[in-house]
C-alpha cells in the first residue's frame, strides 16, 4: 500500500473507501471537555477508573476523527442510537462508523453510505477456545475447523470469532444476533470473504482480516468492492500487514513507527 498525505486522506473519505484507524487509548485532561452530558454520565458509571479512562479516551478520539471528516468541532457532534444501541451521527448519517478496543488498543472504522463493523480481540482473551467453538460455530464450521493444523487451531478460532463479532456489530444487532447464525469459513484467510447471516442469501456481508499483531481483528462491510486504508494515529498512513506487532499494553510510546 502506497503512503499518502495524512492531511488529505484523513478528511477525504470517498464513497467506496473505508478508513481504519489504530490507536492506543491514552487518557488526557482535555478529553472530558469534548464529551456530551450523557457521555459524561456513562463515564461516571464505570466502577473501574481504568475502564472509565478508556471509555473517555475512545469517545473523545471518535469525536476528533469524525470532526476532522466533517470539518466541525468535536464537541458539537450529536449522536443518536439504533434499536440495539449502535451509535450514529444525527447530523450526517451518510458517514457510518464503528469502533472496537482490546485492553488499551482501539480500532475505528469509517465509511460513507456503507454499513460496517469492526472487532479487535487480544489473544489473551481466548482462555477456553473450545467453549468458543461450541457457543459460536455451526456444525459446518466445526467440520472446517477440523481441517486446520493443530498448531493453528486457536488462531483460526480467534479469527473466526472477530469476523462474526464485526458482522454482528455492523448489523446493529450486536448481542441480539447469535454468532452461530453468522456463517464463516474457519481457517481460510478473509479478504472480502462472503458471510451469510441466518442462512439468508439476502443478508450477506463481506469480511477482511486486519493483521494487527498480538491478537486478531476484522472488518465487515455490506459492500465487497471497497478500498481499505489503514492508519496509525497519530502518524502517517501505514500498511498494517507490514507493521510490527502492537506494543504491549504497558508501553507508553506512540504507535507511530
Amino acid at each position: 500500500m502506497a503512503l499518502v498525505d495524512i492531511r488529505e486522506s484523513r478528511t477525504n473519505l470517498a464513497l467506496g473507501e473505508v478508513h481504519v484507524w489504530r490507536t492506543r487509548l491514552l487518557a488526557s485532561a482535555e478529553q472530558m471537555s469534548l464529551l456530551s452530558a450523557d457521555e459524561r454520565e456513562r463515564a461516571d458509571r464505570f466502577r473501574s477508573q481504568h475502564d472509565r479512562s478508556r471509555f473517555i479516551a475512545a469517545r473523545a478520539l471518535l469525536r476528533q476523527l469524525l470532526g476532522d471528516y466533517l470539518g466541525v468541532p468535536p464537541g458539537e457532534l450529536a449522536f443518536g442510537y439504533g434499536a440495539h444501541g449502535k451509535p450514529m451521527l444525527e447530523s450526517d448519517q451518510a458517514i457510518m462508523f464503528n469502533l472496537s478496543h482490546a485492553a488499551d488498543v482501539a480500532l475505528f472504522a469509517f465509511a460513507r453510505e456503507t454499513d460496517l463493523g469492526v472487532d479487535l480481540e487480544s489473544a489473551a482473551v481466548l482462555l477456553d477456545p473450545e467453549s468458543v467453538v461450541q457457543r459460536c460455530m455451526s456444525k459446518r464450521e466445526r467440520r472446517l475447523l477440523h481441517r486446520v493444523p493443530p498448531e493453528k487451531r486457536d488462531e483460526a478460532i480467534l479469527a473466526t470469532w472477530v469476523r462474526k463479532e464485526a458482522v454482528a456489530k455492523g448489523s446493529g444487532e450486536g448481542l441480539g444476533l447469535p454468532l452461530v447464525e453468522i456463517g464463516t469459513r474457519p481457517g481460510v484467510p478473509a479478504s472480502g470473504e462472503p458471510v451469510i447471516v441466518r442462512s439468508s442469501r439476502r443478508d450477506k456481508w463481506f469480511v477482511w482480516d486486519l493483521p494487527v499483531g498480538g491478537g486478531a481483528a476484522a472488518l465487515a462491510s455490506r459492500r465487497r468492492e471497497i478500498s481499505i486504508k489503514l492508519f496509525d494515529h497519530p502518524g502517517t498512513v501505514i500498511d498494517l500487514t507490514q507493521s510490527d506487532p502492537l506494543p504491549s499494553k504497558d508501553a507508553s510510546v506512540s504507535l507511530t513507527p
